[in-house]
């Protein structure tokens, strides 16, 4: 699939759920505020799609392909200096490996810590 086809499937599926989009920006903005300097655009959609089904029982399908259609269109209407730079970073600009992650390691035990704050549902 082209570049075009990717942007054309992306916009006519943003245009059919608009309501993505405006959770795309709250859930964005959360990780922002909360320091984070980089994300990915699925992590995002998964919240997204997590919040919809505790909302509404029902489960809301979102294309793979167009997943960074958001990324792209975030990074367009969201500009420095009060968002930053390159929150999302895409393909193109990834390493050649394609892993861009160059902080520590992820230490699972210490991630209890973290989920010890979240309101259980």
């Amino acid at each position: 699939m082209s570049k075009r086809d990717l942007q054309s499937e992306f916009e006519a599926f943003d245009a059919a759920h608009p309501e993505i989009w405006g959770q795309f920006c709250v859930w964005t903005d959360k990780l922002i505020k909360r320091g984070v300097q980089h994300s990915s655009a699925t992590m995002i959609i998964e919240a997204v799609k997590m919040e919809y089904v505790l909302f509404t029982g029902k489960d809301l399908a979102v294309p793979n392909n167009t997943r960074y259609g958001y990324a792209r269109k975030w990074l367009q209407t969201h500009k420095p200096p009060e968002y930053p730079w390159r929150f999302f970073r895409l393909a193109a600009e990834r390493s050649p490996s394609g892993h861009d992650w160059k902080g520590p390691a992820i230490d699972a035990r210490k991630l209890s810590d973290v989920f010890k704050g979240i309101t259980k549902i």
